[in-house]
This record gives C-alpha cells, sequence and structure tokens, in this order.
C-alpha cells in the first residue's frame, strides 16, 4: 500500500473471512459514484475477485461488483464540477462498466460477497457487512483437551499426510508442449494511466464475458460505477486493471477445469508451520535417495499450490527458496556435477532425469511466486543488496540448460526452428524426451519471468529503485530469446484451423508479455528480434492469425490483441522505441 491506513485494516480485518482480507490487493480512499446515487467519499478495496466499498469512518463494508462482471475500465478526461482549486485540475475520474446479473446462476463463480454473508433466499449481492464477524468468518479451532497438545505433535503427520501426500515411487510426469498443461498461470501486467490533463480520447479496455452458466436474456443487466481520485500519483488505477486482468486469465483457464489459487482455511498456521518444518528437515536430508527427494519436491509443489498460507511460510523462512537456487545452479553450463548425481556421466538418459528434477525445481518456484505480491517477506528478499537475490534468480532464468554433446546439435536444431518444432516430426528422434524437456524448462522459465516482471513493477510502483536494464545488464540473452521466441512460433505455426486450448492461451498471452517488456526495455533484445524473427512476427505473430486460433469464449482474447499488436510493432525494422507512457516503462 502506499500509505496505511491502520484504523481501515483493524475494521477489515475484523469484518472479512480470512481469504477475503488476505487476498486484499490495494486500498485507497476516494469520491464515488454508483449508478445514479449521489457523491460520496469510501474507501475502494481491491481483493482477488471483486470491488468491495468501506464506510469512511469504516463501519461497514460491501461487495459492489465483481471484477469478473467488469465490461470495460475508462479514464475520463473531464473536470468534476463538485471540486475546486488544484484538486479540480488534477483529480483522475476513472468510469467502469460492469454487467449486473437479476438472477445467479449456481454455477457462476464464487464472489467475496458470498464468501462473506449466509446467502438466503433473495437477499442481494451488496449486503451490507457489519464489523461482526460473520459464521463464515475465519473458523476457530475448538479448545484442546488437557494433553491434547502434546498427543497432536506425537501424532502429527509429515506434510503429505497432512496435504494429500503424493505416493512416494516417482511417477511419471505428462509432459507437452505446454510447461503450463498441469500448472498454469493467472497474473497479468498493470497498466499506468494518463494524466487526466491529457485530452486524447479516452482509454478504453474492454474484455470479451467470461463463460458462465446458462441465464436468461434479460437477466444481466449494464451498470456504470464511477471513482474520482483525488490523490496525485495514485496507483488505483495500475491495481484495479491489474486485478481485472486477471480475472480475464483466470477465467479463461478455469475453461479448461484449472483450479486456481490456494485456500487459506481448513489448517491451523502455527500447526501447518510445524508440519512445514519438519517436511524442511526431511527434504534436506543427504541421505535422501534421487527417488524421495523427487517424490518431497512434489510433495511441497503439491501444497503450494493448495494453501496459500505455505507461501507465507515459504518466504518467510527463505532456506528452501535457497536449496532449490542451489539444485537448480547445478543444470546451468559448467555446474560441478550431474544434477541430483543420478549418473556420473552426462548421457542421455542421465540428463533427462535431471532435467525432470530442473523442470519441478522451477514448478516449485513458480507456485511460490504466483498470487504473492502482498507477501512482505517475500519483496524484502528479492530486494536484499540491491536486487542481488532478483538478479539471481533473472540470470538463471535466461541462462538455457546445457545439453550432452553428443545431443547438442539435434536438439538446438528442433527448439531454434519452430517449423521443425511446430511439426512434432521429432517425436520419433532418440533425443525425443530431452527435448520435450528443455522446451518445458524454457516454458516454464518464461512463466517465471512474467511473474518477476509483474512483481517488479509492483516494487517500482512503490519506490524501489530497482531497474530492469540494470538486473540484466551483461547477462547473455540471445540463446534463450531464441529458444523462447521459437515456443511461442510453435504455437501459432500449424494451421489457423487449429485451436488453441485455454492452457496454450495462456501460455502465448505470457510470451508475449515477457517478450514485450524486454524487448521495450532492453534495446539489444530488440534489435536481435528483429534481425532474427522480423519475418516470422510479420507474418505469424499478426492479430488476424492470431485471432482465428482463439475461440471467441476465451475471455482473454481482446486482451492478447493489445500485446499481439505491439510485440509487432517492435519487432518492425526501422521502428524507433518511443513507447508510449504504459506499465512497461516503468522496468527501464
Amino acid at each position: 500500500m502506499a500509505r496505511r491506513i491502520s484504523r481501515l485494516e483493524s475494521f477489515l480485518k475484523r469484518a472479512l473471512p480470512g481469504p477475503v482480507f488476505d487476498g486484499i490487493r490495494y486500498y485507497e480512499g476516494c469520491v464515488v459514484r454508483v449508478g445514479k446515487d449521489g457523491l460520496s467519499f469510501k474507501y475502494v478495496v481491491i481483493t482477488g475477485r471483486s470491488l468491495l466499498l468501506a464506510d469512511h469512518p469504516p463501519r461497514d463494508v460491501h461487495e459492489v461488483v465483481r471484477l469478473a462482471d467488469v465490461t470495460s475500465i475508462t479514464v475520463e478526461h473531464d473536470f468534476p464540477d463538485f471540486l475546486k482549486g488544484p484538486q479540480r485540475d488534477t483529480c483522475q475520474h476513472i468510469r467502469m462498466e460492469h454487467r449486473k446479473h437479476g438472477l445467479r446462476d449456481s454455477r457462476e463463480e464464487t464472489s467475496d460477497s458470498q464468501m462473506l454473508v449466509p446467502t438466503e433466499a433473495g437477499s442481494p449481492d451488496d449486503r451490507p457487512i457489519s464489523a461482526t464477524p460473520t459464521p463464515l468468518g475465519r473458523p476457530e479451532a475448538p479448545a484442546p483437551e488437557p494433553g491434547a497438545e502434546n498427543a497432536q505433535a506425537r501424532n502429527s503427520p509429515d506434510i503429505g499426510a497432512l496435504l494429500r501426500r503424493v505416493e512416494t515411487q516417482r511417477p511419471h510426469i505428462p509432459r507437452s508442449r505446454s510447461s503450463l498443461a498441469q500448472y498454469p498461470q493467472a497474473q497479468v501486467a498493470t497498466s499506468r494511466a494518463h494524466s487526466s490533463l491529457d485530452k486524447p480520447r479516452p482509454r478504453r479496455v474492454r474484455d470479451v464475458d467470461a463463460v458462465r452458466g446458462t441465464q436468461k436474456p434479460d437477466s444481466v443487466q449494464e451498470a456504470d460505477f464511477h471513482l474520482y481520485v483525488l490523490q496525485a500519483g495514485s496507483a488505483l488505477l495500475d491495481h484495479l486493471q491489474s486485478g481485472w486482468r486477471a480475472r480475464i486469465l483466470s477465467s479463461t483457464l478455469e475453461l479448461a477445469g484449472c483450479q486456481l489459487g490456494g485456500s487459506a482455511w481448513g489448517h491451523n498456521v502455527q500447526h501447518l508451520d510445524t508440519v512445514y518444518q519438519r517436511y524442511k528437515r526431511q527434504l534436506l536430508d543427504p541421505d535422501n535417495s534421487p527417488h524421495r527427494s523427487f517424490a518431497l519436491l512434489q510433495e511441497l509443489h503439491t501444497s503450494l499450490q493448495r494453501h496459500a498460507d505455505l507461501k507465507k511460510i515459504f518466504w518467510k523462512d527463505q532456506m528452501l527458496y535457497h536449496f532449490l537456487m542451489q539444485r537448480l545452479q547445478l543444470s546451468f553450463p559448467g555446474s560441478p556435477q550431474p544434477l541430483g548425481g543420478l549418473a556420473t556421466q552426462n548421457t542421455l538418459y542421465a540428463r533427462i532425469d535431471e532435467l525432470q528434477v530442473a523442470a519441478m525445481l522451477l514448478y516449485i518456484l513458480l507456485e511460490a511466486l504466483r498470487d504473492s505480491d502482498s507477501i512482505n517477506d517475500k519483496i524484502q528478499m528479492l530486494q536484499f543488496n540491491r536486487g542481488a537475490v532478483l538478479k539471481r534468480l533473472l540470470t538463471l532464468l535466461v541462462t538455457p540448460p546445457s545439453i550432452p554433446n553428443r545431443h547438442r546439435t539435434v536438439c538446438c536444431h528442433m527448439l531454434e526452428d519452430f517449423r521443425e518444432f511446430g511439426s512434432g516430426g521429432w517425436t520419433n528422434l532418440p533425443e525425443a524426451e530431452l527435448i520435450k524437456m528443455l522446451a518445458e524448462v524454457t516454458n516454464v522459465s518464461t512463466a517465471i519471468l512474467y511473474e518477476l516482471l509483474l512483481t517488479l513493477q509492483n516494487m517500482i510502483q512503490n519506490k524501489s529503485a530497482l531497474k530492469l536494464t540494470k538486473l540484466l545488464d551483461g547477462v547473455a540473452m540471445e540463446c534463450h530469446m531464441k529458444r523462447s521466441v521459437s515456443q511461442l512460433l510453435g504455437l501459432l505455426f500449424p494451421s489457423p484451423a487449429h485451436k488453441l486450448t485455454p492452457l496454450e492461451a495462456v501460455l502465448v498471452y505470457q510470451h508475449v508479455f515477457v517478450l514485450k517488456c524486454l524487448m521495450e526495455s532492453l534495446s539489444r533484445v530488440q534489435d536481435y528480434v528483429q534481425e532474427q524473427f522480423e519475418e516470422e512476427f510479420r507474418y505469424y505473430v499478426r492479430w488476424s492469425r492470431v485471432s482465428r486460433k482463439l475461440p471467441d469464449s476465451y475471455p482473454i482474447k481482446r486482451l492478447l490483441q493489445q500485446l499481439v499488436d505491439g510485440v509487432q510493432q517492435l519487432a518492425s525494422r526501422g521502428h524507433t522505441n518511443l513507447i508510449p507512457h504504459n506499465s512497461a516503462d516503468d522496468l527501464q
């Protein structure tokens, strides 16, 4: 938060259930007008799913709109009549249009209002919430019986038993071109607003309707919601658009049945921390066999997916983060020994096993980073020593893993020629599994870069001195860019009649977003893409082609159009990098 308001936070902590309070992205006081209602000063609270309004001073809070129902966010360039003096000139007027549902379908997504209050027949969704916690608030643990704590400590299951432990033997992990087929992401970039004194046409961003259950046509109405931001340099618009677009990505992934985000319910946090410490000792045991270590890593990944509170413990502890980084360093070129000690020689099958472990380590980092911008321990660690931790992680992600000499020529050719990779003819080669693992590492590394770029934007908005140009100064990126762009083109190259799955659409979005940010921030990346891929971007990364591969039912479609148009311009020779003022400029 730019400026914390302790009284408001204390009220929200009492009034909101734990998952809703923990999911608060941002809050700020501003003048609000809902529909035809009059003006009032309210606290606007942005959560992961909804926009809430709290009274000033705080007495009650209610949901005003679900982010999935927002259809447009417009910056109106006007001068409000109710303001006088300098505030009238600097006020930022934000208009939100959204769907207002008369009849809720039982298959619709859960909103914060449904979590806040018990649902009663005929009760409106915007029912106010009193400061008294409701029965659906934080679950209270029953008082333990005498001696129960000691018995619980003796009989506590390990982290796998507590968190639905996977089998200890090493299972087969299905692989595909999309590294996000099992572990998709759902976060998007923010966009900075123009000054309210500028006079271009209003900037409007629209999404397509999120896919929902069947509803009666007359059950949906359009409504609008106006915010008048009084604070100069406010980040409200950035967080508003970020939260809205995150819901669009989530809605797209939900089409594939993906369950996103962990639950903050169901486990005592102190007990979870105790189990985590016991699990950490098991994972760090030097006598673990490779199969045992891999099974423990799978448990950690699954647990981070299912339990949001575990991410807080992970970043507060930090020891496992450094352990993961040390293990990942072993897959770099010039590593002193094979990763995991699976073989004394860097043979084909040993390297496949090593990369399988490396991919799991990356998936753990990806899950720990996702939906974690409100975790201060993570932000502080990444900023430590002027961003040394963040720089090390970024360097690792853009450094491709080494390939055994005997198989290097074949693998590099297939990974760096998108036509060969997209055709799938390499699947019959002896190196097929190695090629798939290398492609997967490239894709999941790009997904982590996506999360880190979003985190870096938020850090810079909060006055951090870190800049992407300094963090990547002197880091060789050509090989990663060649493989990353080839993965993107491999998804877009097949026949336009081939429709992207929701997971592939999100993967394309993340590749394009990362590529656009890097090209805008680093001139050497833009020069490299223009030199190596100008023709490919002209013919394959163009909206007329990409749009045919995306069904209209994908909410992400409109967001992707903006990115595709922008990255195609950047990849054209003669394009000077005079980028309009937007969130990507913050990274430079």
